[in-house]
């Protein structure tokens, strides 16, 4: 399991050529990277709801049973306790340059088109990936 993790931790890694194949605008990105804001136009209750499903998929308990019945399997010792969390900040940073990639060339991509906001899967990015930046 560690090392199918590990690959997709690393498969993530491609969507950053498709994110600057799309030339987006990375000042603007950049400063909504740090400063967010309100969607224009929205009605709070649905940004709400898109705020409790992101910390919901972020923060889920089963996750927490999850490391630590992989520690007690790996018989991880306090010795090599911050090797694992090297290990653990690492594929963090992998997991989120792959998800600021796709949330970027999603929100440069598709403005002012007609999938904008209404996406049900990961076909539906890629249909529309291949329909306005091509194969």
């Amino acid at each position: 399991f560690e090392r199918f993790a590990v690959v997709l931790c690393l498969l993530s890694l491609l969507l950053v050529p498709v994110l600057v194949s799309i030339h987006p605008p990375f000042g603007q990105m950049t400063r909504d990277f740090f400063i967010p804001n309100w969607p224009a136009h929205s009605k709070l209750s649905d940004v709400m709801l898109l705020v409790i499903g992101i910390v919901g998929t972020t923060v889920a308990p089963w996750q927490l049973f999850f490391q630590q019945s992989y520690i007690v399997d790996k018989r991880i010792t306090p010795r090599f306790m911050k090797y694992e969390k090297a290990d653990l900040w690492i594929g963090i940073v992998f997991v989120l340059i792959g998800a600021v990639a796709m949330i970027s060339f999603c929100a440069a991509l598709y403005a002012g088109k007609p999938e904008f906001g209404n996406f049900t899967d990961a076909g539906g990015v890629i249909a529309g990936l291949e329909r306005y930046a091509g194969r």
